[in-house]
């Protein structure tokens, strides 16, 4: 079991990372903040069908009382009319300020209890328990939460930290090859982050997450998480430009989800051909060799990831026009953070429609 502390001042709060940590410190936990009585879970079907067991236990043991609110699957759970169910339940539980509601699923439903529990009574106290991969190594750490609106993803939200996270890694064992794979575009992301001897590593042993290798995944999650951490630390609000980094193939791949209605393309597919076309920007405009976009390309493909969204159809001008409404623009001005080399990103403004159209094209 590794504890990692996100140092934050009054919002500083403990990552708690290993298979069947929350049997192991869940309890104790929520008997150090005080929490008693009835305990909010948000979580989805699909995962109460797996997990309900073992959850209601810990929480059992723990001697609180939980009461399950479920959203449904997919991109729909961030819709207002969700998360307004979501405060109703909240209410009938009778949740105060000194409550706690628990997210109990993936990036989807950490983003929508998050946001709740930020505006609930003005704030009350959320854990989050993410149950996937790409939740464990990304979305329940650094406190966005957030819902979509109808002209783009998560453009209504807050920043808010949770009092802990419990990144079980036991709970990977139920996912699917195919959903770990998706959750692979985020660490292909953290190695362009961090190089050094992370990304060697990844390059020898992703095909082995891929696979589910649950030991494999269990470094994944902790070194994500550091490198996470580090940044949220150094920029917790996004107003210094450091946490930028972290959208890495986010401006492109949110454009191709928004482009696909959310439905046609998982978000971590998205991302990772949304790297590949911020490292062919980056080569194209002089900033990285050709062996970079080329081991980049490798390391993508060998998570079982897509390289390209050939065949689906998009035009690369429908899909610039979702550009515009991305949360990072500033002044109609679109900000691109790519590769200066493995382990160096960087934001650039000012990139031509016309490159970005052929960028588009070599993905489209």
């Amino acid at each position: 079991m590794y504890k990692i502390l996100v140092n934050l001042g009054k919002d500083s709060h403990p990552i708690f990372i290993g298979s069947r940590v929350l049997s192991q410190k869940l309890p104790s936990f929520l008997k150090s903040v005080g929490a008693e009585g009835n305990i909010l879970v948000v979580s989805q079907n699909r995962i109460l069908r797996k997990h309900k067991p073992y959850i209601s236990a810990v929480l059992k043991k723990a001697k609180m009382k939980p009461v399950f609110h479920i959203l449904p699957d997919g991109e729909v759970a961030k819709s207002q009319r969700e998360l307004f169910r979501l405060y109703d339940a909240m209410l009938k539980s009778k949740l105060d300020r000194a409550s706690f509601v628990i997210a109990f699923g993936g990036g989807t439903v950490g983003d929508v209890t998050g946001f709740a529990a930020s505006t609930y009574k003005r704030g009350v106290g959320y854990i989050q328990i993410p149950t996937t991969l790409l939740a464990q190594v990304d979305s329940s750490i650094g406190g966005k939460t957030g819902i979509n609106l109808k002209s783009g993803k998560n453009l209504a939200g807050t920043f808010y930290q949770p009092k802990a996270i419990f990144s079980d890694i036991s709970l990977l064992k139920t996912l699917s090859k195919q959903t770990i794979s998706d959750s692979l575009g985020e660490v292909v992301k953290y190695g362009m982050i961090q190089g050094g001897a992370l990304y060697p590593w990844l390059e020898k042993n992703i095909s082995k997450a891929a696979k589910g290798n649950i030991k494999i995944l269990e470094k994944i999650v902790l070194e994500s998480s550091k490198i996470k951490v580090f940044v949220i630390e150094s920029d917790v609000d996004e107003t210094q430009g450091f946490r930028d980094i972290l959208n890495y193939g986010h401006t492109f791949g949110h454009a191709f989800e928004a482009a696909l209605g959310y439905e046609k393309i998982t978000h971590g597919r998205a991302v990772s051909v949304g790297m590949v076309a911020a490292c062919e920007m980056a080569y194209r405009l002089g900033f990285i060799k050709r062996n970079v976009l080329d081991r980049q390309l490798r390391l993508i493909q060998s998570a079982g990831l897509p390289t390209s969204l050939k065949g689906m159809r998009l035009k690369p001008k429908a899909v610039a026009k979702y550009f515009l409404v991305d949360k990072k623009v500033r002044k109609g001005e679109v900000k691109f953070i790519l590769p200066q080399s493995i382990g160096e990103l960087a934001a650039v403004k000012g990139i031509s429609p016309s490159l970005i159209e052929e960028i588009l094209k070599t993905v489209l």
